[in-house]
């Protein structure tokens, strides 16, 4: 009957949980269609309002800009003596000098002046200034063509006396001056007329470059697919972000920009565009952005997304609340199973919760109560085998007791000295004293302690290898007081003598060497053996790599060495091997501040 019910359960619980999802999709769902039309009218408001906004922040600047230009471009002080220079300036060579400096107080008053030009019109001659040129100076030439320019007419007829036109589109046939067009979008023409008959004497041209209009376009903050276009009030096109995208769409700009509504402009690919455009305060400038409709709705489907992500969440919490509710029970069980798994693989310290006064509970508190007799046995067997190995380690170290080395050496030695065997009562003896050096208690000892026992351990190993076993010194009478690791040095010509001496039948030389240096105290020992193999080598500083307890047969010495360097030095001490053919150079490094016992030293 619980296996009946317990089946029934489950089978109501999934009735349940897809008739409260549908309920859920079905209200989100509806609301998120309702919501996406709402949301979709108010974003196109928006960002019809945003962009707006920014258009007439960055018009307003272009409005300044282009104002500023011309505030300028018209002498405003001693215009008499320009109308006299124009005059004489082919009589006198002051009014030519005057002329020249006056297009230069205007080419440098500026920094996106690409030019300046001056055209005499009785001369057909002009002067000029600009950056096209190796060499900023004013030059002079000579042009006949260019009072037949569109420009040129347009200036001589302009009421106000300027006129501003569009690189845009022109040639270098459309300007007539030596003028990079590529790296200018604007000139400004204005005649220079006498005050009384208002003849006009020249034209003064100034072609300005991208720098500040870019500076002032960056502010617009066009988006990927978005495009912008600056038209004057004659709407012609002073800028436009993309000269391909508005030569396909082939738009009409007496239409763009008419009212105030946005219109859409046409389609590219699968974007279709619309305008939005403001005219500056003073009325001379418009500025329009061409934007797609998925930006413009972009904002709609971020709405529509979080709804669909809201409901989703409300029918996961849904789901999540019925299944809590409906495993109540099982629950304690599946906590109790969890529990005797992970005792299962080794893990003793595991404990049940109990809660209530159930059969879960009591079987609870069983399993428990098995866990702690389980550790209470482990406990015991683990201090029994403790006590065992203790005991294995006394009589060993009872075996090996030093004072009974000592006394049997003594023996030896009193033996050879006796029957006048000086060679082996200097082994003895050096035997004697490399035993005395090992067992003696501390880790740290001196460095000329060290050099000490390494002369008793050289005659045993000199014993052995005779005259094929030469040692040097070189050793910085500073450090000869230095503490160091007990042995350290050792280790190093230890690794020498088995590496180098053992492998090779010729004359090995060993050369010790204690330095100070700017980082700290360097300790090398160096052979002329074989060396070491590369994959020797990358193999030894692998170990270096590795935990102490991860350590492999035939690198304990320089393994062991480096870690205890580590250890009592930090990171900065370590055990550096160089190896050549016939060279080997093993280096210990101490940092500073590893020679506070060297008396007469500020290290």
């Amino acid at each position: 009957m619980r296996n009946l019910h317990e089946r029934l359960s489950r089978k109501l619980v999934n009735k349940i949980i897809l008739l409260l999802s549908f309920v859920i999709v079905l209200i989100v769902g509806s609301l998120t269609i309702i919501s996406t039309r709402i949301t979709e009218n108010e974003a196109m408001k928006n960002m019809v309002t945003t962009t707006k906004n920014n258009l007439k922040l960055v018009n307003q600047n272009f409005d300044n800009y282009f104002f500023e230009r011309r505030q300028f471009i018209f002498p405003q002080y001693q215009y008499e003596q320009v109308i006299n220079s124009l005059q004489n300036e082919d009589l006198e060579y002051t009014s030519q000098q005057y002329l020249e400096d006056y297009l230069r107080v205007l080419f440098y008053s500026k920094p996106d002046i690409q030019g300046v030009y001056l055209y005499v019109i009785k001369k057909n001659k002009y002067y000029y200034i600009t950056h096209d040129e190796n060499e900023s100076k004013v030059r002079i030439a000579v042009n006949q063509e260019i009072p037949s320019k569109k420009w040129f007419q347009e200036a001589l007829q302009n009421d106000q006396q300027l006129l501003f036109s569009s690189l845009l589109t022109s040639t270098q046939g459309d300007v007539g001056y030596p003028v990079d067009i590529n790296k200018s979008f604007m000139a400004y023409h204005r005649a220079i007329r006498t005050i009384f008959s208002k003849e006009s004497k020249a034209i003064i041209s100034i072609f300005f470059n991208t720098t500040v209009r870019d500076q002032i376009i960056r502010d617009a903050s066009l988006d990927p697919n978005e495009h912008i276009v600056l038209l004057s009030h004659e709407n012609v096109p002073f800028y436009w972000d993309d000269p391909a995208f508005f030569q396909s769409m082939e738009l009409d700009w007496n239409r763009i920009g008419k009212n105030d509504n946005t219109n859409s402009i046409g389609e590219k690919g699968d974007n279709q565009y619309f305008d939005i455009w403001n005219m500056s305060e003073r009325g001379q400038w418009k500025l329009i952005k061409f934007i797609t409709s998925e930006q413009i709705y972009k904002a709609a489907h971020a709405s529509r997304n979080i709804s669909y992500a809201v409901g989703l969440i409300f029918l996961i919490i849904s789901i999540t609340l019925i299944a809590l509710t409906t495993n109540a029970i099982t629950r304690p069980l599946n906590k109790l199973s969890n529990h005797m798994l992970l005792f299962s693989i080794g893990n003793f310290n595991v404990r049940v919760p109990v809660k209530g006064n159930d059969e879960i509970a009591h079987i609870s508190k069983q399993f428990n109560n098995m866990i702690l007799q389980t550790n209470n046995l482990i406990e015991e067997q683990y201090k029994l085998k403790l006590v065992q190995q203790s005991a294995i380690l006394k009589a060993l170290e009872a075996e090996i007791n030093p004072h009974f080395l000592y006394n049997a050496l003594q023996a030896i030695s009193t033996k050879a000295l006796k029957s006048n065997i000086q060679d082996i009562v200097d082994m003895v003896d050096a035997l004697a004293s490399t035993l005395r050096y090992c067992f003696s208690g501390g880790d740290q000892v001196k460095l000329n302690e060290e050099l000490k026992h390494i002369e008793n351990y050289l005659i045993l190993q000199k014993a052995r290898f005779g005259s094929r076993l030469r040692i040097q010194y070189r050793i910085d009478p500073q450090l000869e007081q230095l503490f160091i690791p007990r042995l350290s040095v050792q280790t190093l010509v230890e690794n020498s003598i088995k590496h180098a001496l053992e492998k090779v039948s010729y004359e090995v030389c060993i050369v010790i060497e204690a330095n100070i240096s700017l980082d700290g105290v360097t300790i090398k020992v160096t052979d002329n053996g074989p060396g070491i193999s590369s994959e020797r080598l990358q193999f030894i500083k692998c170990l270096f790599q590795k935990n102490w307890e991860d350590r492999e047969y035939g690198s304990i010495g320089l393994q062991n060495l480096h870690a205890r360097l580590k250890l009592r030095y930090g990171q900065d001490a370590e055990v550096v091997i160089h190896t050549q053919s016939f060279y080997t150079e093993v280096c210990i490094k101490l940092p500073k501040g590893g020679m506070e016992h060297v008396k007469g030293t500020d290290y």
